[in-house]
């Protein structure tokens, strides 16, 4: 009787420790990868201005954590990059505090997306780098500025006041983007 006791007291503890992803390889995400994680830190504000309108627009990082997805009974065990934001002009009801993704299941060893009010970029072998980016309202100066481009799908649930072109700065993050009826916003403010 002692014997299955203490078998069974063994599966439970073995059990608990497998839950809390103890005997689980993980996956730890590259120096490369954290750069763009590590670009913003919480309660960051990103204040763009429209080249057309004057109207400004705030986003602010209301939340940020990497955390692990682990099931050990589908054996699922996913580090997650989740950086959260805010928007003046864009407000997304569907989640927590009207926040977006800025980074959405962004897994070790897969590309670099970046969701940003309602249009997802992504960093693959299309991307271009511009090596000379100039603000044209802080004069501000950039080198090697990826230019992401939104492949919009047919049956898009967005408008024509999403972004279409993203310019990802590796230290300032974003600092313009396009909107598909070419309205240009510039971020105006900076570290």
């Amino acid at each position: 009787m002692r014997k299955i006791i203490l078998i069974l007291i063994t599966v439970i503890l073995l059990t608990f420790l497998n839950s809390c992803s103890l005997f689980i390889k993980k996956d730890r995400y590259s120096k490369n990868e954290l750069e763009y994680y590590n670009v913003y830190n919480l309660q960051d504000t990103l204040i763009f201005k429209s080249l057309l309108t004057q109207k400004k627009d705030t986003s602010i990082i209301i939340s940020k954590r990497i955390y692990t997805d682990a099931d050990w009974l589908r054996e699922i065990n996913q580090q997650i990059m989740d950086v959260r934001y805010t928007n003046n002009l864009f407000k997304n009801t569907l989640y927590y505090q009207n926040s977006s993704n800025l980074f959405n299941n962004f897994y070790p060893n897969s590309n670099f997306k970046c969701l940003y009010l309602r249009s997802t970029f992504a960093l693959d072998n299309n991307t271009k780098i511009k090596t000379d980016l100039k603000l044209s309202i802080t004069k501000k100066k950039f080198e090697n500025v990826y230019e992401l481009v939104y492949k919009r799908p047919k049956f898009h649930g967005g408008n024509n006041d999403d972004p279409e072109i993203l310019y990802w700065d590796r230290k300032a993050g974003i600092i313009k983007y396009i909107t598909f009826n070419n309205e240009i916003w510039e971020r105006i403010n900076f570290k």
